[in-house]
């Protein structure tokens, strides 16, 4: 990645920076040793002209002279190896450090304060002073060389930290707005489902105050003691089903195939598609499913009401019915399976059926949605992928138990 790139151009940088500060601490020990030189050489001069007679004050002079332009050549030396020493310190902690006073005086009067120019005017110092080995000159020139393509590259890093801190920014700023728009979509997503439960809940209310004069039957007449007039047919009860209810559903993927096991793609999901209610009671008027996914039979999210549709007359055509009596609902409805949802043998569909119609023990016609019966449908085989197709689903008694497993559920009464 680009910040593990620069991190690595920064190491470089920091090992090449320390390579030539040990080789500029060498070169000022090298050259402190031919200063010492120089100084012995100095006296051994000096013994000279005192062994020859000269002039006390003369020699006196020189003798000053010599020593003044040592003290400032050592003065210089050591003011360089403090500035290489600051250069370094500053070049390995970039980031931690802030701006800091130049703490090295210059020799001479003038200059920008960088460490060439301290280095150029060290050598305009020696030679002045009569300076002339050009080892030390070269050594100076190399230094100074050095100092300038150090300070050139000081001066490249403060763009790129520069650009650093403004994409650190920019990269901040995208995950901020990109946080603010998956919240935005979550309760998006959650107000449509929110309005789908509502609206199925108020179209179920208003279609029952719209057609319940041409759908539903009239209650028994009752006496004083509020039970039934004897000889009056008993109606169905609620909680209790017909003998045989088929649920019609089919397993849809969004690219199309043919029925089988498909492997299944948990990003692209597929849809469940309800057909139709057939062997409902003749009492019954409004129904409705309610689908909800298990997981070992917990539950996996909020159940999905699905919307009611009005029962019809068991005189389709023979492919509906399939010769099942009763009437029958036509769902026609879709419901796509959260892409969310991770494969596994143990996750099921399970669906409650509600219904409204018939009479309850006291003969009171029931005009709301009560549960009548549930089914189970598992999704995935055992190899976790989805047993897509269409499918035939009895609906089983109540209570719901979708703990229950295949065997188990063959044993509770259609």
């Amino acid at each position: 990645s680009p910040r593990t790139q620069r991190e690595w151009e920064h190491k470089e940088r920091i090992r090449e920076m320390a390579e030539a500060h040990g080789r500029h601490l060498t070169e000022i020990q090298a050259r402190n040793r031919e200063l010492e030189k120089q100084r012995e050489e100095i006296h051994r001069r000096l013994w000279e002209f005192s062994s020859k007679d000269q002039s006390p004050s003369h020699v006196e002079q020189m003798l000053l002279e010599l020593k003044a332009q040592e003290e400032k050549n050592q003065g210089a030396l050591d003011a360089l190896k403090e500035q290489l020493k600051l250069m370094q310190t500053d070049t390995v902690y970039p980031l931690q450090k802030k701006e800091e006073k130049v703490l090295f005086n210059p020799p001479t009067a003038g200059g920008n304060g960088s460490l060439s120019y301290e280095i150029s005017a060290l050598r305009l110092a020696y030679l002045q002073g009569g300076g002339n080995d050009p080892v030390i000159l070269a050594q100076m020139y190399d230094l100074q060389m050095e100092a300038q393509i150090l300070e050139r590259k000081r001066k490249q890093e403060l763009p790129h930290r520069a650009l650093d801190a403004e994409l650190l920014a920019v990269e901040l700023e995208n995950q901020r707005l990109e946080d603010e728009i998956l919240k935005l979509k979550l309760q998006r997503e959650r107000k449509k489902a929110d309005d789908v439960i509502l609206l199925s809940l108020g179209g179920t209310s208003h279609i029952l105050k719209e057609k319940k004069k041409k759908i539903l039957r009239k209650p028994p007449p009752y006496n004083k003691t509020n039970k039934p007039i004897p000889g009056w047919r008993k109606k169905s009860l609620p909680g209790t089903v017909p003998k045989e209810i088929i649920l019609e559903l089919l397993f849809i993927f969004p690219w199309g195939g043919a029925p089988g096991s498909w492997e299944y793609p948990p990003r692209a999901g597929f849809v469940i598609f309800y057909d139709f209610l057939l062997g409902l009671d003749t009492t019954l008027s409004l129904v409705r499913l309610v689908a909800g996914l298990y997981n070992n039979g917990q539950e996996m999210g909020k159940p999905t009401p699905l919307p009611a549709v009005y029962c019809e007359m068991g005189r389709a055509f023979q492919y509906v019915t399939d010769g099942h009596k009763g009437n029958y609902a036509t769902l026609s409805t879709k419901q796509p399976v959260p892409s969310r949802v991770r494969p596994s043998s143990s996750i099921s569909l399970v669906l409650e059926l509600q219904a409204a119609g018939g009479f309850d023990p006291y003969g009171r016609e029931i005009q709301r949605l009560v549960s009548r019966g549930w089914a189970k449908v598992d999704i995935f085989d055992q190899h976790n992928q989805v047993i897509s197709g269409r499918w035939k689903v009895p609906v089983r008694a109540l209570p719901v138990k979708p703990s229950l497993s295949t065997g188990q559920l063959n044993g509770v009464p259609q």
